[in-house]
């Protein structure tokens, strides 16, 4: 879920650790990487080639409870 200042790209980060799955996640919702998404708003995050994925970086990101926000408002 979409909290506020977040980009599409930090919730793609977050959910997969790598920027690399963006363009299944934007596919698979129909949206430009530009997109905004509204704060509280849900997305459709697919599986993706595991060549997209850094399991590590997105576990150490939950672990560490680390929400990146990276929209300037």
């Amino acid at each position: 879920m979409a909290k506020p200042n977040q980009s599409m790209l930090d919730l793609i980060l977050m959910g997969y650790g790598t920027l690399e799955a963006s363009m299944h996640v934007m596919a698979a919702n129909n949206q430009s990487i530009s997109a905004i998404p509204d704060a509280g708003s849900s997305w459709i995050m697919p599986s993706v080639p595991d060549s997209a994925l850094d399991t590590d970086a997105a576990a150490y990101l939950k672990q560490h409870k680390i929400e990146i926000g990276t929209l300037s408002s």
